[in-house]
């Protein structure tokens, strides 16, 4: 630990000497703007203004797409996304040949745009990379508005039925829930290599861990969202036991509503309650299970289940 001494300043102000190593670090130099703050158990902390562009980054990741299957080069490409390469060039003699799937891929990423294409090479271009306003906590509002228009479609199934074109909504909706995690994956990714950038996030480790953790849970509700409606699809919505499945739905998306609601206006009493009955609404819900038969009614019921453990593990996670 590195001691020092506060020396009196004047009447009415008393200073306090940095450690050089710190100053060169941070690049300061006699003038600089230090931010001066309080936390929460009463230490002062200091902290210097940063920008995007304060932090080092790799500019051009190349990618080698000869002898390689397309899930290897879709996994090189999701590494240098996440790396936060600014320039991403696949190279080879075959690269020609996958350019249809590469624009397929890249739809999976938001900010990803090819700006120059040759007999060898394309070259994408990372515009998010350089995206200032980008931080975890916004990004995971985005997602938890795509759920909620998720939920109200598939609301419609048990008074007007799910068709082709409705699942078809379903999808986008879930394919830009996918592209916002990924943006989300990446932004939590930067900030745990470059700790500096909470002040620009506004966030903390502790906040970071936990937007990792429920980022993920989003995600795994849009994927079981999207394959609720897979059911949806092929199941008569007159039927006298839909009765049931909406019940066990609705239950679902209540809950839903009230922890995404508790992250936003810290109203912890009704998220406890909820998480005190789980067991006895899972329960229920399993209950529902013997009195169909129909094998699609059964798989969105199980989809319904899962998703109501998930909500458990959100809640805990939503808590402070």
């Amino acid at each position: 630990m590195n001691r020092r001494k506060i020396v009196k300043s004047g009447n009415t102000s008393f200073t306090l000497a940095l450690p050089i190593e710190w100053i060169r670090k941070n690049k300061l130099d006699k003038g600089s703007d230090l931010e001066v703050s309080e936390n929460e158990v009463g230490d002062i902390v200091l902290s210097v203004e940063t920008k995007m562009s304060d932090f080092p980054r790799e500019n051009i990741k190349t990618i080698k797409v000869d002898n390689k299957d397309f899930e290897a080069i879709s996994l090189d490409l999701l590494n240098a996304y996440l790396r936060d390469y600014r320039t991403i060039i696949l190279e080879g003699k075959d690269v020609s040949k996958i350019y249809d799937k590469i624009l397929l891929e890249m739809k999976a990423y938001i900010g990803l745009d090819i700006i120059e294409q040759t007999k060898d090479n394309i070259i994408i271009k990372n515009f998010s990379s350089d995206d200032e306003e980008l931080s975890p906590r916004p990004l995971i509002r985005k997602i938890d508005m795509g759920l909620r228009s998720m939920f109200d479609l598939l609301g419609t199934f048990f008074h007007s039925g799910f068709g082709k074109d409705d699942y078809f909504e379903l999808q986008k909706m879930k394919e830009q829930n996918d592209r916002i995690y990924s943006l989300t994956k990446k932004t939590i990714l930067k900030a745990a290599e470059y700790p500096q950038l909470m002040r620009t996030y506004q966030t903390s480790f502790l906040q970071i861990s936990k937007d990792k953790s429920i980022s993920n849970l989003l995600n795994q509700l849009s994927f079981l969202l999207d394959s609720i409606g897979k059911s949806f699809l092929y199941l008569e919505y007159k039927k006298k036991d839909i009765s049931a499945l909406r019940n066990i739905f609705d239950s679902v998306e209540k809950d839903y509503r009230l922890i995404l609601n508790t992250m936003k206006y810290k109203n912890y009493k009704d998220i406890f309650h909820t998480i005190s009955m789980h067991k006895r609404n899972i329960a229920e819900m399993d209950s529902y299970k013997k009195e169909f038969k129909n094998p699609l009614m059964l798989e969105a019921i199980t989809y319904l289940l899962v998703a109501k453990d998930h909500l458990r593990n959100l809640a805990f996670e939503i808590i402070d």
